[in-house]
């Protein structure tokens, strides 16, 4: 149509035009209907869709997320009894929620304009993210965005009547700023569980350093927080991470000063102004303004962080020395095999994503690659070609046009070329076994394993030979598996991995990969202990290295090879654990060093995490045990409760059918979203005289 328009013959185009003008009508009403229909515009064509509805929703899924979607009703419904009331606001009309599989980055998304809908990724949340912490991935996300759709739906006072006659278009409070409203979501999905980003160690860790190196308040450029940055965060770091964390931080003021009823109070005060007054909203409301709530906010942290850290100090702390100063998430370190360089991902302000390495005697920083997109990967080292070092990691990519899919990928280390060796696998985080080799036509000897996301919303850890997949093991009712790590040395035939139970911890498991029997490697279970365990990590012993987050800091925790037969051999005996670091900040991705006591990995400092090279010797002094950060928020006996009022929690999951909402399971159809929901007058001034109109 463009080059018809710059022909020259203008005749034919006028001829066309005048053919199909009396059809003018009809097919503007098709064209409507098919760039309407939101579903079959963003995702595959052939994927097919059902749809069932329950009394406040109407979710849209692909046909194979059936019991995943069984699931997330569930939550939706028991979400929305709550948090209706929590937030004073009742939705009118049925809740559009659509299910997602075309990716594998976790995510939520939520929109009240022009109407109601979230979308859904049926992927757990990555163990190394500000919100890897929870008991339920299902449920929190249930409680996240509906929190977003209730409060932003809500419309009060004079809005209440424009909206009455425009619809839609005079919901105001989604013009909030995103601390607001994302710190809402993150106080309901603690509040409401046993986890949320408001018990996180990884969060406390992030205030507990920002505290340490005076970052609160400060004009730093690149590192410093004020009220005025924390919609999108200081340019280094926290950057996306503050909205939520001092968003959230701002609600647990609010409910310890006026009541656990003073979030749904804001909302709806908020909700009948127009946009952009807080300060007269929260005014009216409680009688202050957000200025003297970030004072308390930041008085509050600097009081609690630094008197963890005093607590923390009171024994030695373990000596490190910082590598690099990239920050942010960089993480996945391996050792090169001649043992002179670290190689890892590179997620920096200055140089952005990619492979980076360090030279461990000249501590000079190299960047290898640049990326747009990292993925939940480590890097781990295996053999191409002629014995020649390579790193296999995964990334995400675009695949079949529609689908944002994660990969297994290699980096020959010479040739400084990249090699992608699965397409459409849906593979995270692999590793390989000690004898993999890849040549020119591809797997040559060994395999690999990963963690593959599977069509049903379950994951799997997965053997791959380079021809055909064999699960290892499946996830049965979408707990979370992650970090795969193919044992060595006398260790060869385990994988370690982590398992994240919905309703208890995440903790080190192993599979062998000739019986295919699964065993828990540590003992904790219970979700009050509150323990994330991450990144394993074999050395080439057999010792296996891991990251926990036990007392409420993360350290670097060691099983002696001795230690894993004996677990594995008597199930249920006591081992040994031994904690090889104490720090006041956290480290995660443990690397080994041969013939050396020392370790490498991933310190948490003012930029983010940065490749460190540890004095890692066994802790003798006892562990510090640090309370969440909303137990520390909260001052009053009165507001330390987890649940609404005679409200039940649940983070387990129903077996009986009866347990799950009624709803009508169907067809997919896009005549529900295609109803107006607002209209709003239309004029402009033009050289003949006024156009008016309506857009809707």
């Amino acid at each position: 149509m463009v080059e018809m328009i710059f022909s020259k013959n203008i005749f034919q185009l006028w001829y066309l035009i005048k053919k199909i003008k009396k059809y003018f009508g009809i097919i503007l009403f098709f064209l409507c209907l098919f760039t309407s229909n939101n579903v079959s515009a963003r995702f595959a064509p052939w994927t097919k869709w059902k749809t069932v509805e329950t009394k406040g929703f109407r979710i849209h899924y692909p046909d194979k997320l059936e019991r995943f979607t069984s699931y997330l009703s569930l939550y939706l419904e028991e979400a929305y009894q709550i948090l209706s009331i929590d937030l004073n606001w009742k939705v009118k009309s049925k809740i559009e929620v659509v299910v997602s599989h075309d990716s594998d980055i976790p995510n939520g998304i939520a929109s009240v304009f022009p109407f109601n809908r979230m979308v859904i990724n049926a992927v757990p949340f990555s163990p190394i993210s500000s919100i890897g912490e929870y008991d339920n991935w299902i449920r929190t996300l249930a409680f996240h965005e509906l929190t977003h759709i209730i409060a932003n739906d809500t419309s009060s006072g004079n809005l209440s009547f424009l909206r009455s006659i425009f619809g839609s278009v005079a919901k105001v409070n989604s013009y909030q700023p995103r601390w607001l409203t994302e710190g809402l979501a993150v106080f309901e999905e603690t509040q409401q569980s046993y986890y949320g980003r408001g018990r996180s160690s990884f969060m406390d860790m992030v205030i507990r350093t920002a505290v340490k190196e005076k970052l609160l308040n400060s004009n730093d450029l690149f590192f410093g927080l004020t009220i005025d940055r924390l919609n999108d965060g200081p340019v280094w770091w926290t950057r996306g991470v503050t909205p939520y964390l001092f968003g959230y931080l701002f609600y647990e003021v609010l409910i310890d000063r006026y009541g656990m009823k003073a979030p749904g109070v804001f909302s709806n005060i908020n909700a009948s102004r127009l946009p952009f007054f807080l300060n007269k909203s929260v005014n009216e409301a409680f009688k202050t303004d957000f200025y003297k709530l970030w004072n308390d906010v930041v008085e509050r942290v600097s009081h609690y962080a630094q008197k963890d850290l005093e607590k923390i100090n009171l024994y030695p702390l373990t000596s490190y020395e910082f590598l690099t100063q990239e920050g942010r998430f960089s993480g996945g370190p391996v050792l090169s095999t001649d043992q002179k360089e670290i190689y890892f991902f590179r997620d920096s302000f200055k140089k952005g994503r990619g492979i980076s390495k360090v030279n461990l005697k000249t501590k000079k920083v190299s960047h290898l690659t640049k990326w747009s997109e990292m993925g939940n990967s480590r890097l781990k080292s295996c053999f191409i070609k002629n014995k020649q070092q390579a790193l296999v990691y995964s990334k995400v990519h675009i695949f079949n046009g529609y689908n944002y899919f994660s990969d297994v990928f290699l980096w020959d280390t010479k040739d400084s070329t990249e090699i992608q060796i699965t397409d459409g696998k849906r593979a995270i985080d692999p590793d390989c076994s000690a004898d993999f080799l890849w040549g020119e036509n591809g797997i040559t000897k060994g395999k690999l394993v990963y963690i593959k996301n599977l069509e049903d919303g379950n994951q799997a850890v997965v053997l791959w030979d380079g021809k055909k997949e064999k699960n290892l093991y499946q996830g049965e009712r979408f707990e979370r598996l992650a970090s795969p790590a193919w044992g060595r040395g006398p260790a060869s035939d385990l994988i370690a991995f982590t398992f994240k139970v919905n309703g208890g911890n995440e903790r080190v498991f192993t599979v062998d990969v000739k019986s295919q029997k699964v065993q828990a490697i540590t003992r904790h279970s219970s979700p009050a202990l509150r323990i994330s365990e991450i990144t394993p990590h074999w050395s080439e012993n057999g010792d296996l290295l891991f990251s926990s987050s036990l007392g409420g800091v993360l350290n670097i925790y060691k099983l002696s090879w001795k230690e894993v037969r004996r677990s594995l051999q008597e199930y249920g005996v006591s081992i040994t654990t031994a904690r090889v670091t104490h720090l006041d900040t956290g480290a995660i991705f443990p690397v080994s060093l041969p013939n050396s006591d020392n370790l490498m990995a991933m310190v948490y400092g003012k930029r983010g995490f940065d490749l460190a090279s540890i004095n890692a010797k066994p802790q003798t002094k006892p562990m510090v045990e640090l309370k969440t950060i909303q137990q520390k928020m909260r001052t009053k006996k009165k507001n330390s409760s987890n649940l609404s009022e005679n409200k039940k929690l649940v983070v387990d999951w129903p077996d009986k059918k009866s347990d799950f909402p009624k709803g009508e399971f169907k067809g997919y159809s896009v005549w529900p979203a295609l109803l107006p929901h607002y209209w709003f007058p239309y004029f402009q001034k033009v050289s003949e005289g006024w156009l008016v109109g309506l857009s809707t």
